[in-house]
């Protein structure tokens, strides 16, 4: 079905205008251009203007009517109207209608639809090849692609308001229905305008089960939760038996953060139908939320098995996340392998991949996935710390390549982000062990003032400090009058204070202490301020 291919909400399409008689041949033909089978006994139901546009871009199509217009200014108000109602494919709008539609809004006695579909027609709309002399005509501009069609050049006159007010004078709920699900698919009007018009479905027809499907979905998209919720409890209510109306409960649900809640919506729209994948995926979300991470494994894995459905990716991108979660890194992994071999632009999969290999400890190949998250988004400050990471640990002591480029993705991530803290802290690190003692502490300073109760950063800057002061010594300097000894003895004490912080528990200060010859028990007397500053 043509609202299947189109991922509507709403059930029923009944747009049937016929443009012309085609051949049984063209029948099947356009039939399986919109993924359908032909019954040449149903003669009422051969593809329709509408139906056809759906097969393409609907922004060429609309454009191609734009241009149609332009040929036919006689016919324009109505034209306009048909290029809105039939090329954006509204549904649910019949011959009797459609007409009645057209008078409402341009105050008009008489539309005669038939002069102008067949205005349509005549213009080769649905005539593909030659005609049956052989001879062959240009195709008619209207028909052409929009390749050289430049912004601006069309009129901006907005037919919502007399169509939205044409449909509500006449009562006419499916109607309004159909232009709210198609304006809000095309993004011809605000959401607002969309509401107007489920809104108004509502209060015309209050026991019209999709206008409150659809009111429900707007509501929760513009996080209106309470009103969403309302919306699809009244639309379960009407149909309870259709597994799209429990799934439009659960997703509101969901949003508003009632996940228990929403999960029982979703297992019973997996009961009413267990053959969608994308129920299950959306289960598997909840589970997630609510932490039963084995159980949102199985859901992923069912929506898997069902095949690939069009978001399949997301439910490999969940059964990742799952597997992580419960500690199985291998076949995390292979999760990952997975998506982007389907989706190879995938930004946050190679950033994720990246993030687990550094918990595995596997830098170069960490290095390799960060790489290639890099080239996705060179604007992502997260990238560049997880690259001076990796780096960090593949450097040993000497190695002044390996700083060098941490050292520049550092600062990369410092300028992509200003308030990045771990990545001033790792520049302090990387400067640090490049001897460059006194650009460093200015880093840990930066890191501090954003994490100021991160006792490492205390550490590294005692130890950044206290370098300073080794310098001046050897050149001849009074340590007792170094400025730099004095703040780097009172980091090092505060960070004495609060060594239970610290990943080694202070065994790494205590060395550092007797490599000065300092006790830290003097640290009471020698700098009391240390004790307030926790």
């Amino acid at each position: 079905m043509v609202e299947q291919k189109l991922g509507r909400f709403y059930e029923d399409v009944s747009l049937k205008l016929k443009l012309v008689a085609p051949t049984e041949e063209e029948k099947c033909e356009l039939a399986r251009g919109i993924g359908e089978v032909w019954d040449s006994e149903a003669a009422e139901d051969y593809p329709t203007l509408g139906s056809i546009a759906m097969e393409g871009h609907l922004e060429a199509m609309s454009l191609r009517f734009r241009n149609l217009l332009r040929d036919y200014p006689d016919h324009a108000d109505v034209l306009r109207a048909m290029k809105l109602l039939t090329a954006a494919s509204v549904g649910a709008l019949t011959h009797r209608r459609l007409e009645a539609a057209l008078k409402e809004a341009f105050g008009r006695d008489e539309v005669h639809l038939g002069d102008c579909l067949r205005d349509l027609s005549e213009q080769a709309f649905l005539k593909r090849g030659p005609p049956p002399d052989e001879t062959a005509y240009p195709e008619p501009a209207y028909l052409r692609d929009a390749v050289t069609y430049t912004e601006g050049k069309e009129p901006r006159d907005d037919f919502f308001p007399a169509l939205f007010y044409a449909f509500r004078n006449l009562e006419d709920a499916d109607a309004l229905i159909s232009l709210g699900v198609t304006s809000m698919i095309g993004g011809r009007w605000n959401p607002q305008a969309v509401y107007w018009c489920f809104d108004s479905a509502t209060e015309i027809e209050p026991d019209n089960p999709s206008a409150w499907l659809n009111k429900a979905a707007l509501l929760g998209a513009g996080k209106h939760h309470e009103d969403a919720i309302a919306a699809a409890e009244r639309a379960v209510e009407l149909k309870p038996y259709d597994y799209s109306y429990w799934q439009q409960k659960g997703r509101v649900l969901h949003g508003a953060g009632r996940n228990t809640e929403a999960q029982n919506a979703y297992l019973r729209a997996s009961a009413l139908r267990p053959d969608r994948s994308d129920t299950w995926r959306n289960l598997g979300d909840v589970h997630m939320d609510l932490g039963n991470h084995r159980d949102a494994l199985r859901a992923f894995n069912r929506s898997i098995d069902l095949d690939a459905d069009y978001d399949y990716v997301r439910s490999w991108v969940g059964r990742a996340a799952a597997l992580r979660r419960m500690g199985q890194h291998r076949e995390t992994l292979r999760a990952y392998d997975r998506i982007v071999s389907m989706a190879p632009d995938n930004f946050e999969t190679w950033f994720n991949k990246s993030g687990l290999l550094r918990k595995l400890s596997r830098h170069e190949d960490a290095l390799v996935a960060t790489s290639r998250a890099e080239s996705l988004r060179p604007d992502h400050p997260e990238v560049y710390v997880a690259r001076c990471e990796s780096l960090i640990a593949l450097a040993s002591r000497d190695d002044d390549a390996l700083w060098s480029e941490a050292y520049e993705a550092c600062e990369r991530a410092t300028v992509l982000d200003e308030d990045h803290a771990v990545a001033w802290s790792m520049k302090g690190i990387v400067l640090l062990s490049m001897h460059r003692y006194e650009e460093a502490p200015e880093a840990f300073e930066r890191a501090i003032l954003l994490r100021p109760e991160r006792v490492e950063d205390w550490w590294h800057k005692a130890q950044a400090l206290l370098k300073i002061a080794e310098g001046q010594q050897v050149q001849g300097f009074d340590l007792s009058s170094s400025a730099e000894y004095q703040a780097a003895m009172w980091w090092l004490c505060r960070t004495w204070h609060n060594r239970g912080r610290l990943p080694d528990g202070g065994a790494s200060a205590y060395r550092l202490f007797q490599h000065i010859g300092y006790d830290p028990a003097w640290c009471l007397d020698d700098y009391p301020s240390t004790l307030l500053a926790r």
